[in-house]
Formats: structure tokens, sequence, C-alpha cells
């Protein structure tokens, strides 16, 4: 259960850290030209701005999925859930970006394998037989019939 922690949290860090450095070190918002400086469009403030609200998102995603995968490992049965659903959606950017590297260079494409790995591995782990002991406390999960109605 603690690796399978550490491999969503190790998946979801580089989002963190490299978003924290991109807006640290960002250049700043240039100012709006007037409106009637015809050469002036605002493109350049206005995907300055979209850059930011971008890596803002991001961050946030991989925020909730480390807020998630705590969860899990203190026992919350719908944050493996919330788990599996974020894994699945952020496969698809990670899929993409395999796509792009591989079309481009060959090593580019380890850094999204190997976060892919990550967060994939770390989520099959949460469902394994030992991760449900250790969520249960030891104690065998109810089956339905009890779940339902109470003991018999």
């Amino acid at each position: 259960m603690i690796v399978a922690v550490v491999l969503l949290i190790a998946g979801a860090l580089p989002f963190l850290v490299y978003g924290a450095y991109l807006l640290v070190t960002a250049v700043p918002v240039p100012p709006r030209k007037p409106p009637w400086d015809a050469y002036s469009t605002g493109f350049a403030h206005d995907m300055a701005v979209l850059m930011r609200v971008v890596v803002v998102v991001v961050m946030g995603a991989a925020l909730l999925y480390v807020v998630a995968a705590v969860f899990a490992f203190l026992g919350r049965w719908g944050a493996r859930i919330a788990l599996t659903i974020m894994t699945i959606i952020f496969t698809l950017p990670l899929f993409w970006a395999i796509s792009i590297a591989a079309s481009r260079t060959s090593g580019l494409v380890v850094i999204p394998v190997v976060l892919l790995g990550l967060s994939v591995g770390g989520t099959v782990l949460l469902f394994t037989p030992a991760a449900a002991r250790f969520i249960n406390g030891g104690r065998p999960r109810p089956r339905l019939r009890e779940w339902a109605t109470g003991p018999i």
C-alpha cells in the first residue's frame, strides 16, 4: 500500500514541481497596448495569461491527485475510485505526449512513459488483495447481503 502511494505521488510530483517553476520564472505579463495602436493586438498579453491559467489548472489537478492518493492510503474507498477515474483521464494527455515525443525523437519518450507507468502502477496496486486488507484494517470485506441487511 505504501508503494502504491509513493508511486502515485511520484507520478504527480513532476507536474507540481515544473508548474511551480513555470509560475516563478515566467516572463512577466506584458501590458496591454491601447486599442488605437494598430500594430498591437494584445496577443502576447493574452498568451501569457493563458499560459498561467493552464499551469495553475494542471497544478491543481496534480495536487488533487496527491490528496486522493493520501486519502486512499488512509482507507477511504471512494478515494480509490476517484484515483482510478483521474488516472484514466490523465493517461489520455500522456498518450498524446508519447505519440508526439515518439514522432520527434526517441529519447523524449522515456519521460511520459515513466509518468504513465508510475500512475497506472500505483492505481493497480491499490486494488490488490493486500491493499484491501490494509484499508479494511485486517477485517474481511463484508459480503453484499451482510452489507445491505446487517449481520445475519
